[in-house]
């Protein structure tokens, strides 16, 4: 599939230009090769979309109103339905503002020559990778691989034109035991831009290692403990849905959305500069996180980086066009910068970094092993989370742990299961602690775990 900026956008740019004052549209066109494997049976796909959002602005009086419309491939009446978003438009007015000259988007490295070949083909020779051994009394129950390339186009008004393309494999399988009755399964999710950064056997092995380990473990006594946050459950796929600090413009009161950053969300939503602006948020820039409580632990400095090479949440520009750069959030307890998009940095007369991108976390001072070691409480290492449950705006959290490892000063390491924990995440901050060693996951590049001190267990 050859990818290039389609006369239908030309068309729909046309068809609306005249009627308002300023427009961003992007084309996402994006191409998909499905492989499951499911009860020895295999179902083999592809897919191909071609999407357009367009946001529509129109200059009231003092104000401006703002329209979003997503129109798909197949639409039965597109001049209706782009008659209908510039009445939107005319009616949603907020404070004036105008779209900037275009800016130079980030250069970032996001599509993987290596899959510029064939989709389907990758995928398959992915497939036979996993149709190895992968370690006795064990076996890949069922599988999911999807290869992703796709290209995303920018037009604006003022004369921004870019085009930039993407990859994206995600690999979901579920590890279980060759035989016996047991429902035991250990879930394998693993997600790259890059083939060569795709490193399975090693994923593999971890899951083999975490299903046995399930197989051992023994319920979790309630109590109080020191919380090491690690592995999957530190960068969790399992996320509830948190009040969100801003909701869409369009709808200009608080809304639901996913808390994409799992146990950070509520830092980098205070961030966030609409919220700051109305005055939202906890802390702003210049301000100490901690408020009047004494550090005892690491000082936290967390960056947004949407710069990272293959990064999955890295990109050149953002939704209206706004160039991704690297800004500093916090920067040793101490909130720094915030999160700008277009609409927010022209308000403010400053220039928009794209918003929150990927998550750059200083690492701290213990050791792997210091961060294991019970001192006035036993530690118990969380590994997964069956579910983390995040409020952005106060901080509140609830979770269920899954598989995690009790370290109580004997010479045994136990496996442990179950247990709830709640509290709020700002509460634990002051005292923290962040492991010296890093690793790179997902949207996260950071200490490979975090310690809670004194977490009651329910």
């Amino acid at each position: 599939m050859v990818f290039a900026m389609s006369e239908r956008l030309d068309r729909v740019i046309q068809l609306v230009a005249r009627e308002v004052d300023e427009l961003v549209a992007v084309e996402r066109q994006v191409e998909r090769a499905h492989i499951e494997r499911v009860g020895g049976r295999e179902r083999r796909r592809r897919v191909a979309r071609r999407d357009i959002d367009l946001s529509l602005f129109r200059d009231i009086g003092r104000g401006r109103g703002w329209a979003r419309v997503s129109i798909a491939e197949a639409v039965p009446d597109l001049e209706s339905l782009l008659r209908r978003a510039v009445q939107r438009a005319a009616r949603a007015v907020g404070p004036g503002w105008g779209l900037p000259p275009p800016s130079a988007a980030a250069r970032v490295d996001i599509a993987d020559p290596a899959m510029d070949s064939d989709v389907m083909t990758a995928a398959d020779a992915i497939g036979r990778s996993l149709d190895e051994p992968i370690g006795s009394g064990f076996r890949v129950g069922s599988l999911a691989i999807v290869i992703e390339r796709g290209r995303t186009d920018i037009r604006t008004s003022r004369g921004l034109t870019h085009g930039h393309s993407h990859t994206l494999l995600t690999i979901e399988a579920m590890i279980a035991l060759a035989e016996g009755t047991s429902g035991v399964v250990e879930r394998l999710h693993v997600q790259s831009r890059q083939l060569a950064a795709l490193d399975l056997p090693v994923a593999l092995s971890r899951a083999v290692q975490q299903l046995d380990d399930r197989n051992k473990a023994i319920l979790l006594v309630p109590g109080r403990y020191d919380l090491v946050v690690a592995r999957d459950a530190l960068v969790p796929r399992n996320v509830g849905y948190g009040r969100a600090l801003v909701a869409d413009f369009d709808a200009a009161v608080f809304g639901e959305r996913p808390a994409r950053y799992g146990w950070f969300e509520p830092i980098v939503a205070q961030a966030d500069a609409r919220a700051d602006r109305i005055g939202l948020t906890r802390y702003r820039p210049g301000q100490l996180i901690y408020g009047d409580r004494v550090v005892t632990g690491d000082p936290l400095t967390v960056v947004s980086d949407g710069t990272v090479p293959f990064g999955l949440l890295s990109r050149p520009l953002g939704d209206l066009g706004e160039p991704v750069r690297r800004f500093v959030i916090i920067e040793r307890g101490t909130a720094t910068d915030l999160a700008f998009d277009l609409r927010e940095a022209a308000l403010r007369g400053v220039t928009a970094n794209g918003g929150l991108s990927n998550l750059v976390i200083a690492p701290g001072t213990l050791s792997p092993g210091a961060m294991r070691e019970p001192v006035q409480r036993p530690v118990v290492e969380v590994a997964d989370l069956r579910w983390l449950d995040i409020d952005s705006s106060t901080g509140m959290f609830t979770a269920e742990l899954g598989l995690s490892y009790l370290h109580d000063g004997s010479r045994d390491v136990r496996p442990v299961r179950g247990g709830f924990v709640h509290g709020n995440i700002f509460d634990y901050l002051p005292a923290i602690r962040l492991s010296s060693r890093t690793k790179t996951h997902s949207w996260y590049l950071g200490p490979e775990s975090m310690r809670l001190s004194d977490v009651t267990v329910a």
